[in-house]
């Protein structure tokens, strides 16, 4: 219900959302609320997006759409939503604090990830209401044009540079490093569109923390995904495929925290090879007491289990074939 109160506000200020036509809280109909919205057409997945190659254009077009929604005074019609934080990024940081806390596996690289932040925390703005997990796989397009943006479930008060950082994340380029305003285009472009609706200049610096906050922020949400299925039995190939990920944040963060931002250190050069096969160097086998994530032989078990998709079952093959001529 929050969730629809929020995009019929979206709506109604002009912004490019689905439009929200009726909510529905009786549990009898479908066994939990739910709302309806009027049906968009054009492609909102992620890794389809960016395999469509470059597109400064929409690139440009995104960012002023999330300046747009950085610039609304929502405080009143959304009076039901948590208060917006004094310090934005101490609040993220205790939230991710408390996660971390809660996990008995040892983290040294998030511990670092969180002593940084502590120690390079800017200087507090006042909250704007952010989408809270904007990226690419969160908005539709068509033709080379932005339809709507998508899944507001995330949405807050929060430092407005945090849904920058989060769209320029690497966890969310599928692939196309080189593109790091969500994998279609250089932040540029990105940060150009931005920049003419909001009238401010971006700062590449606080860019750069966000960045680190959300690689930490995404190796936190992988380990509680790979712990539900390494250590409560959910047998499903996505809660293990993300699995594997905590190593590729551990990495990002490394990177980020060692040399200023305008000299960063390209994956490819880095010594530690294509970004989707990492191997941190810890043994798998089932009886490994600190089992960092689920083992190629798991992957391609569970992929052929589950059947469906050829080629994500050929990848987790390739995975167990890799890590089993590495032994």
């Amino acid at each position: 219900a929050q969730e629809f109160a929020v995009q019929r506000a979206l709506f109604a200020a002009g912004l490019k959302v689905a439009e929200p036509l009726f909510m529905c809280c009786d549990r009898s109909v479908i066994g939990a609320p739910f709302f309806l919205m009027r049906f968009l057409p054009g492609e909102a997945t992620g890794a389809a997006l960016v395999a469509r190659g470059p597109d400064e254009n929409l690139a440009i077009e995104i960012g002023r759409e999330l300046a747009r929604l950085h610039a609304l005074d929502l405080e009143r019609a959304l009076h039901f939503l948590p208060a917006p934080p004094e310090d934005p990024a101490a609040s993220r940081i205790a939230e991710l604090e408390r996660h971390l806390a809660a996990d008995d596996d040892p983290h040294p690289v998030a511990e670092w990830a969180l002593r940084w932040l502590k120690r390079a925390k800017p200087v507090p703005v006042r909250p704007d209401f952010c989408h809270g997990d904007f990226r690419s796989g969160n908005y539709l397009a068509k033709d080379g044009e932005l339809v709507a943006v998508l899944d507001w479930d995330f949405a807050g008060w929060s430092d407005p540079d945090e849904d920058i950082g989060w769209f320029c994340a690497k966890s969310w380029r599928y692939g196309a490093f080189g593109y790091e305003a969500g994998g279609i285009a250089p932040r540029a472009a990105f940060y150009r569109g931005y920049e003419t609706v909001a009238g401010r200049h971006i700062d590449p610096e606080r860019i750069r923390y966000w960045e680190v906050m959300a690689a930490l922020r995404w190796l936190i949400i992988a380990l509680k995904q790979r712990d539900r299925f390494l250590k409560q039995g959910e047998r499903s190939l996505d809660l293990a495929l993300t699995g594997r990920r905590p190593a590729e944040c551990e990495l990002e963060i490394l990177l980020l925290t060692s040399g200023p931002v305008s000299t960063p250190v390209p994956l490819g050069q880095s010594g530690l090879g294509d970004r989707e096969g990492i191997d941190p160097g810890c043994s798998n086998d089932d009886d490994d007491a600190f089992r960092d994530r689920p083992s190629g032989a798991q992957l391609a078990a569970l992929a052929r289990e589950e059947g469906g998709d050829s080629t994500l079952i050929a990848r987790c093959e390739a995975i167990a074939v890799r890590e089993a001529a590495s032994k």
